[in-house]
């Protein structure tokens, strides 16, 4: 199961206002189905997949959090 923190939520609300709309589905699509998972900042994982042509969605996550 995916949780989206309260900063994710924020996140999207900024972004938004910003003309950047990223559906909840494209960033469940990062993490379960990625093109690049960076390991650099573990526990954190970075799960990254294309977004459009020119830009890439990047996703922080943990796994096993309740």
């Amino acid at each position: 199961m995916i949780h989206f923190t309260k900063h994710a939520l924020e996140k999207f609300t900024i972004l938004w206002r910003h003309g950047v709309v990223i559906p909840k589905s494209a960033v469940i699509r990062a993490v379960t189905a990625p093109e690049i998972i960076d390991y650099s900042r573990m526990p954190l994982k970075i799960a990254q997949r294309s977004f459009d042509k020119t830009r890439v969605l990047r996703v922080v996550y943990k796994e096993g959090m309740s």
